[in-house]
């Protein structure tokens, strides 16, 4: 087997793998964009309309580090899934 055939079926079941998982990973980056935008409160925005922080406020839990953290994984993943696509497109017109 050469090398371009090996990088080729590589290539395939990396791009199958991650296609296979993307409805799960488009659904955790909806989820999170939502969870960020309904409960989002950030130190900023209460300094920015001159108010005190309540007494409620904890820091770790209102400025949404998890799905900060989920969100970028999930664009990452979607980078690499096209960065793949678009090296299994190059190595085919090699070919």
């Amino acid at each position: 087997m050469t090398f371009l055939k090996l990088l080729r079926r590589v290539l395939n079941v990396a791009i199958c793998f991650l296609g296979c998982l993307s409805p799960l990973y488009l659904f955790v980056g909806w989820a999170t964009t939502h969870d960020i935008y309904n409960d989002y409160m950030s130190a900023k925005l209460f300094s920015r309309y001159n108010m005190d922080l309540p007494g409620w406020y904890v820091w770790d839990v209102h400025s949404c580090h998890g799905e900060w953290n989920a969100l970028s994984i999930v664009f990452g993943l979607i980078i690499l899934f096209h960065i793949l696509l678009f090296t299994r497109f190059l190595v085919s017109r090699s070919g």
